[in-house]
């Protein structure tokens, strides 16, 4: 089974030097990690709310493959306590088992794209580090060889990426991030976006 290939482009609001995005692709035991956070606001202190949700949510994988997503997102509202919040959104993509699943709190956007369709998980309301969610929603689906996975925070607004584009295997993952990012992120805003197929 050849590796999936995964694209990672962030960028700072125009005018900022620190960008309010962060992204994990962490890959464990043939298992691989997908994640975008996304710091409430802009610069320094949201840049350090998203690289304590990203730092958080590899602490937990690095403990246990098998930490939940629930347990996953507790503990990074936890560690998120005393700063700004984030939102973030978190894909565990087991080939081997041909099983994904999805959670988001807040306004990151996940699209998977398969062979029967797209699946939009839905997204939880809340704000990691100061109103966590009273139940977790986790998406869950089978996963087989092709399937797409869009993951990005909202410097790109929700359906601006064409699915004709994301269906366009002559790029690769990473001049496809790169494209979505330059061409459809927002300029006042932070951007990040995550491609894997």
């Amino acid at each position: 089974m050849e590796k999936l290939k995964v694209g990672v482009y962030t960028r700072a609001r125009e005018g900022e030097i620190a960008c309010g995005n962060a992204c994990l692709v962490k890959r464990v035991e043939g298992v691989i990690f997908l994640a975008v956070g996304d710091g409430i606001g802009h610069g320094p202190e949201a840049a350090r709310a998203a690289e304590i949700a990203i730092a958080s949510m590899e602490a937990s994988i690095e403990a246990s493959i098998n930490t939940g997503l629930v347990n996953i997102f507790q503990l990074c509202h936890r560690q998120l306590k005393g700063t700004r919040g984030a939102v973030a959104a978190l894909c565990r993509v087991d080939r081997s088992q041909g099983l994904w699943q999805a959670a988001i709190v807040g306004n990151i956007h996940v699209k998977i794209l398969t062979a029967k369709g797209i699946i939009t998980p839905m997204a939880t309301p809340g704000i990691l580090g100061y109103n966590y969610p009273h139940q977790l929603l986790i998406a869950k689906g089978s996963y087989q060889e092709g399937d797409l996975f869009l993951i990005h925070s909202d410097g790109i607004q929700e359906g601006a990426v064409p699915l004709a584009l994301l269906a366009n295997y002559r790029l690769t993952t990473e001049e496809l991030v790169r494209l979505i990012g330059e061409k459809y992120g927002r300029r006042d805003d932070d951007v990040a976006v995550i491609v894997a197929r």
